[in-house]
C-alpha cells in the first residue's frame, strides 16, 4: 500500500511539473520584418521573420501573428527539435493603400502554448506613389 501510495504521489507531481518544464524552455520570442520603411506602389508585401529561442527540445509551441490592424494569423504550431533559436515560417502582411498614402503599423509574434511569451513590437512604415 505505501509503495501503491509514493507511485501516486509521483505521478501526480510529474503532472504538475510538466507544463513547468515545457514552459522553462521557451525563452524569447523575436519578429523581424524585412524593411522596416518601403516606397512603392501599394499594395506592398510586407515579409517577417518569426524566431523563437529554447532551451532544449523537443517542444511543441503555438503561435501567431498579431497585427496593428487587429487581424492575427490565427493559431500556427511548431515542433523545434533543439536549443537556441530556430526560424518559424516567415509571415507575408499586404499593406493596401491609395496613391500618396502613408501608413505606419507593427507585428507582433505571440507564443500562446506552452506558456505565453510575446516578441516586442516590430514597426514599420509604408508610403504608397
Amino acid at each position: 500500500m505505501a509503495r501503491l501510495s509514493a507511485a501516486l504521489r509521483a505521478v501526480a507531481l510529474a503532472a504538475l511539473l510538466l507544463p513547468i518544464a515545457a514552459a522553462a524552455q521557451v525563452q524569447a520570442a523575436k519578429l523581424a520584418v524585412d524593411k522596416q520603411h518601403s516606397v512603392g506602389k501599394c499594395p506592398l508585401e510586407l515579409h517577417f521573420a518569426p524566431t523563437v529561442t529554447v532551451a532544449k527540445g523537443p517542444v511543441k509551441v503555438t503561435y501567431q501573428i498579431v497585427r496593428s490592424d487587429g487581424a492575427t494569423s490565427g493559431p500556427l504550431q511548431a515542433e523545434l527539435r533543439m536549443a537556441g533559436p530556430q526560424q518559424l515560417p516567415a509571415y507575408t502582411w499586404k499593406i493596401p493603400g491609395a496613391q500618396g498614402a502613408k501608413l505606419a503599423g507593427w507585428a507582433l509574434l505571440e507564443i500562446t502554448q506552452p506558456v505565453k511569451v510575446q516578441s516586442s513590437r516590430e514597426s514599420f512604415m509604408v508610403e504608397c506613389w
